[in-house]
């Protein structure tokens, strides 16, 4: 089970950072979203941009398999999921994007 100790909010990086759904680079100086949260231990859960719609759907879509009980939440392997099921095309352009 999650517990959320900082809901999501706005932050700029002070250094470079991962997004925990899709795994972009989040660069420093970058806005993105962020929330601390406990789960095995304390965590920063980090979201950028291109992300947002896409998890709001996600997570619109109670009917889908996206939701891990185990985990008690939405992850960041869910996302993948949802993303190459839902919205291939994004997803591809997405990883041709990061490689370079």
């Amino acid at each position: 089970m999650i517990t959320i100790l900082t809901p999501p909010h706005r932050v700029k990086a002070r250094k470079p950072h991962r997004c925990d759904w899709c795994g972009k680079l989040i660069e420093t100086g970058e806005e993105h979203t962020a929330s601390t949260n406990v789960g095995d231990g304390i965590y920063t859960w980090r979201e950028c941009d291109r992300c947002s719609s896409f998890v709001g759907e996600m997570i619109g879509m109670p009917d889908k398999f996206y939701y891990d009980d185990i985990a008690g939440g939405w992850t960041a392997e869910g996302f993948i999921d949802f993303m190459r099921e839902e919205h291939p095309k994004t997803w591809k352009a997405w990883e041709e994007a990061d490689r370079k």
